[in-house]
């Protein structure tokens, strides 16, 4: 058996697995769908629990009168979503791949709503949080009132990716070896006496002249030879049945058609002499043997005219020793085949093995034998998988072992082999078990793959990862410590701006204060006076009480990323600005594309904001602009924010422009700027906050450009 052939048949065998898996999914589903209260009434531990005892299903409920959808953490990650995520059959469709959108909301709608058939239907989709296409088999049980009326929908949710995967591959790996065979003309079958099963391929059906995929029988293979060499075919077939070797050549009637063969099988015995199994090919030989009898016709013409046709004559000999040499060619092409599969098996890259019901060694292949130091006269049927274990994986094995026997299969499990010379050897199993007619355990069959260079990765991925965690704690402390010198030299402008901000409600109030002295024994002195001024007053006071809730936010130290909608942080801060701004007048223009919602630290977004804001409105009352203007544009890109603020006091300078994000570099003056505010901004978006800060010229002043994405929402 080539490797390709192999891997057809593990994962045959591993779809098999799935669909039991699949099985006992439902079953479970089922039962917990006609209790009283339904699987979702259960508490979230008792949900998460069974969800992993069915082999990790994700299941969900849909109830078509309040509309809510509900689902179990193991469906939320296998569709990308998290809790916060929309739960209606709408947002469902969403997650639908586009491509299976219309199909799956017609087979919603018109199979199981209007006929009222179970949910049963595998469909891609486009998972939420990384846009990976994955293939998902969903199961689903209906449930209606007495009039009708749907009421509700419970199932589960599998990801199928890698079966839909393994399925395709092997469908092209069937159709590739279907063309082989009907290029030459070759057709193959396979015997399982224990399983009482043989399979044909479409090129022998085609041979044998028998439908694609009919019952296949003794009788209906000894039903299509030919009357003459029934007795012949049975007569080698029963000598095969003894261990004599078969290989023959007969013909076979298809349809009034005659039709020569060349069978040839290969047997697999038990000690006791029964048969397991067996695998052959079937070629068409008709032409050939067409040629052959024209062949032997002219050599008996020439016989008779041997004389005087004797050039001929040596030219039919010279043909016929062609075709004996190509027979035997082709004969042992075939031997070599036989050779190959055995060598395939010894040769693998991974070791194999397998092991009686008491963990004795019944077969190991060479690659493994290599590893371990052993030969197979030591090994084989002398020494059990617990003697080359360590300790650690021999309770491993004590514990997998039976799991192995009772569900057939195992995987992923991490071992350490002791091998000849007393090295250590770590491996990945993966093992399968063979069992009789009756489920019986007769033997597994166990992959192993070394996993010494995996694991010395792994631990030096684990000692870089460490050294990496350390130095970028070592930058964000430095880069704290920037942040809180850019942070007090702002609290020093922002104190200038609650100045401004005070200035006309501190002369409003005194005003309300002089009105209630200057009438004060007057006939309007009364209490609708005094109640007026009071409320006009009190709401003066408190607007410049959230000023001073609004300064004590802005600074407040944040140490974890929060999400946060970023127009409304803009707004914010220029309520802050709002005093600096009218005196000289700058006209500030805010246009809102979209209110994007990003995951961040809002006060540092704000503070980066801020200092932007200051310099556009200190460029223009340095350069004596008369009609100060900033423009602030919020808008939305790939599910992030993208703000740009921009001003028209004239521009930077070609020549400085290049440095204004260097580290104290400032164009203010010493007493004036210390020169980290825009190199702080600058750290702020792209290193705190994964995103880009960057800044050109227009027709008329300078644009600073802040993008930054969504983040890390979980």
């Amino acid at each position: 058996m080539t490797s390709e052939h192999r891997s057809v048949k593990e994962l045959l065998a591993e779809n098999e697995q799935l669909r039991v898996r699949l099985k006992n999914a439902e079953e479970t589903l089922r039962t917990m769908g006609n209790s009283e209260a339904g699987m979702f009434t259960v508490s979230g531990e008792y949900l998460f629990k069974e969800s992993q005892r069915v082999a990790s299903i994700g299941s969900y409920k849909i109830d078509f009168i309040t509309g809510k959808w509900e689902t179990s953490e193991i469906m939320d990650t296998i569709f990308g979503i998290d809790r916060n995520y929309p739960r209606g059959v709408h947002e469902w469709l969403d997650i639908v791949h586009p491509a299976d959108r219309d199909m799956m909301s017609r087979y919603l709608r018109e199979d199981v709503i209007a006929d009222q058939k179970p949910f049963e239907k595998e469909y891609r989709i486009i998972r939420k949080n990384d846009g990976e296409t994955r293939w998902v088999h969903g199961l689903g049980e209906t449930k209606y009132d007495g009039s009708g009326t749907l009421l509700s929908l419970i199932g589960t949710v599998q990801d199928i990716t890698e079966r839909k995967l393994a399925e395709m591959a092997l469908q092209e790996s069937r159709r590739d070896l279907d063309h082989a065979q009907e290029v030459g003309s070759i057709g193959s079958w396979r015997l399982n006496v224990r399983s009482n099963v043989l399979t044909w391929s479409n090129e022998n059906y085609r041979i044998f002249g028998i439908p694609t995929g009919s019952p296949l029988t003794y009788e209906s293979f000894l039903s299509t030879i030919h009357p003459d060499d029934r007795y012949y075919v049975e007569t080698q077939w029963n000598a095969a049945l003894r261990g004599e070797p078969y290989d023959i050549e007969h013909r076979l009637l298809v349809d009034g058609e005659i039709r020569w063969v060349r069978e040839k099988a290969y047997l697999e015995f038990e000690n006791d002499g029964s048969l397991i199994g067996g695998f052959g090919i079937t070629q068409d030989i008709t032409k050939r043997k067409v040629a052959e009898e024209e062949l032997l016709k002219a050599h008996a013409e020439l016989e008779q005219r041997i004389s005087e046709r004797t050039k001929e004559l040596e030219a039919a000999v010279d043909t016929l020793q062609v075709e004996i040499s190509e027979r035997r060619k082709a004969e042992e092409n075939l031997e070599k085949s036989a050779a190959v599969i055995e060598d395939l098996y010894n040769l693998a890259p991974c070791g194999y093995h397998s092991l009686d019901k008491d963990g004795m060694f019944v077969r190991m292949n060479d690659t493994e034998l290599q590893w371990l130091g052993y030969t197979r006269e030591e090994l084989v049927g002398k020494m059990k998988f617990t003697d080359i274990l360590t300790p650690s994986s021999r309770k491993i094995f004590v514990d997998s072992f039976p799991k192995l026997k009772e569900s057939g299969q195992v995987f992923n499990l991490r071992h350490e082999f002791i091998c000849k010379d007393g090295t250590i050897l770590p491996v990945l199993l993966n093992a399968s078990a063979v069992t009789d007619a009756n489920g019986a355990y007769l033997m597994s069959r166990a992959s192993v793959f070394d996993m010494t260079e995996l694991t010395r990765a792994e631990q030096a991925l684990h000692i870089e990862t460490a050294e990496r965690l350390r130095a970028m704690e070592d930058l964000r402390e430095k880069d704290q410590l920037l942040i809180s010198q850019s942070r007090q030299a702002a609290m020093g402008e922002m104190i200038g701006n609650i100045a401004h901000q005070w200035r006309q409600p501190l002369n409003t109030l005194g005003l309300y204060t002089q009105r209630l002295g200057a009438f004060y024994g007057t006939p309007e002195f009364n209490k609708e006076l005094i109640d007026t001024s009071i409320a006009k007053s009190m709401e003066i006071i408190k607007h410049m009480s959230k000023t001073i809730d609004d300064f004590r936010d802005y600074f407040k130290p944040e140490k974890e990323k929060t999400c946060f909608c970023v127009t409304e942080a803009i707004n914010s801060t220029l309520s802050l600005l709002e005093g600096s701004f009218q005196h000289p007048k700058i006209n500030i223009e805010l246009v809102e594309k979209a209110h994007p919602v990003i995951n961040g630290y809002q006060n540092e977004f704000s503070q980066v904001f801020l200092n932007i804001l200051n310099n556009a409105r200190d460029a223009i009352i340095e350069r004596e602009i008369d009609d100060g203007m900033v423009v602030i544009t919020i808008c939305s890109k790939g599910g992030g924010a993208v703000v740009t603020v921009a001003d028209n006091a004239g521009g930077i300078p070609k020549e400085i422009i290049t440095k204004v994000f260097d580290p104290y570099f400032t164009t203010k003056g010493p007493q004036i700027g210390t020169g980290i505010g825009l190199f702080m901004s600058k750290t702020i978006i792209e290193k705190n906050m994964g995103g880009s800060l960057t800044v050109r010229n227009t027709e008329r002043g300078a644009e600073f450009r802040i993008e930054v994405g969504n983040g890390d929402r979980n």
